[in-house]
């Protein structure tokens, strides 16, 4: 549920209240420290960000586990989404958290990326939302 919830509601470059939960859902760190230091650039008008219509037009349809200690998890979480000729794709978020001061926290790929995604190639995953 953190790995989901941090994958569409987390862009600090996006809003203040976002950039005020940075502290509270991303993990301890210089990747954190890089992803505030460029939210407050983007806010500020010095670097462009992405306007998040994409993440808007995103439905999250599965996940997958890659991994999970106490301590740890690693998931993959399978979004759908409209395409440019009008279908929609697949695409396959990597969402890695870690148990950190008592709750789960988003452990950024990168001190400029909070997650990874590529092309859906097709793996089984489990179906989110209600069962029809």
């Amino acid at each position: 549920m953190a790995a989901a919830t941090y994958a569409m509601s987390l862009d600090p470059s996006v809003s203040e209240e976002a950039a005020k939960d940075v502290e509270v859902a991303i993990a301890e760190g210089s990747n954190r420290d890089r992803l505030e230091e460029k939210a407050q650039r983007i806010r500020d008008g010095v670097e462009e960000g992405d306007d998040g219509s994409a993440s808007a037009s995103t439905t999250l349809i599965g996940y997958s586990q890659d991994h999970y200690t106490d301590e740890a998890a690693s998931y993959q979480l399978i979004y759908s989404l409209p395409s440019d000729n009008g279908l929609t794709t697949k695409v396959a978020v990597q969402a890695d958290v870690v148990w950190e001061d008592g709750d789960w926290k988003l452990d950024p790929a990168s001190g400029t990326e909070l997650m990874t995604s590529d092309q859906y190639q097709g793996q089984s995953y489990v179906e989110w939302g209600p069962k029809s």
